[in-house]
């Protein structure tokens, strides 16, 4: 039998190695969460699962560590907002689901029932799938929902031409919809983007990101009319209705 001191040194090296190899495995798993995919966001709306540093090296912008493209938004327009006490109050709904044959079946919200709302009309030129988030830089309300509708939206019957409705998709309690929802919407047909706040009372600014090619549709000569539906996109323009030149 060995000396009792023989053993004890053998038992303190088996231990001296087992936490080396520990600390080696710990360094390894950190080492691979530094360089596991993200999410890459690239100015045109693309969106990759890569390595960061490949995300960067190729010109894109990294999302954060765990994202991925199917739960993320790669903004392609801006649009910004406050919902205060001179805007409308409607009934908002509640519940959940995506029917893009306009007729999702929703229910009013016992909650929200009086909130303050904008409406944002959106399109895209090539359609596809639609992404939109709250972002909550530069969003002071606390709690969100959003609503996608087809044309028209009725706040007297906001249950009618529903596409989709989302309260906490987003990050915390703000809203969003994501590709992994697959709303995927028709080219060059206006729909109806509806935020509100989640109670009644609330106000406060939000941030809106659009992504999927998709943007607010404005109005550029203030006559009123939406710039889908103007003949007459500018200023100094005076269009050319009938196509005679």
């Amino acid at each position: 039998m060995a000396p009792l001191f023989d053993r004890t040194s053998r038992l303190a090296l088996r231990t001296e190695h087992l936490a080396a190899l520990i600390a080696l495995g710990a360094a390894f798993l950190s080492l691979e969460s530094a360089h596991a995919q993200v999410a890459c966001c690239f100015g045109d709306g693309a969106c990759m699962d890569v390595f960061d540093t490949d995300c960067v090296a190729q010109g894109g912008s990294p999302g954060d560590p765990g994202s991925t493209c199917s739960l993320s938004v790669c903004c392609t327009s801006m649009a910004f907002g406050e919902l205060d006490v001179a805007d409308p109050i409607y009934n908002r709904v509640a519940g959940s689901g995506v029917d893009l044959s306009c007729n999702l079946v929703l229910s009013l919200s016992g909650i929200g029932t009086a909130v303050r709302y904008d409406t944002i009309p959106i399109h895209s030129a090539t359609g596809g799938v639609f992404s939109a988030e709250i972002q909550s830089d530069g969003t002071t309300i606390g709690d969100t929902t959003m609503s996608l509708y087809c044309a028209p939206f009725d706040p007297g019957d906001p249950t009618a031409n529903m596409i989709s409705f989302d309260d906490d998709g987003g990050a915390g309690v703000l809203s969003g919809f994501y590709p992994f929802d697959a709303i995927a919407l028709t080219a060059d047909t206006r729909y109806w983007l509806v935020i509100s706040t989640y109670g009644n009372g609330a106000t406060g600014e939000y941030a809106l990101c659009l992504g999927g090619g998709y943007s607010v549709i404005g109005d550029a000569d203030n006559d009123g009319l939406l710039d889908d539906e103007d003949a007459c996109f500018g200023d100094q323009s005076t269009g050319d209705t009938d196509g005679d030149g």
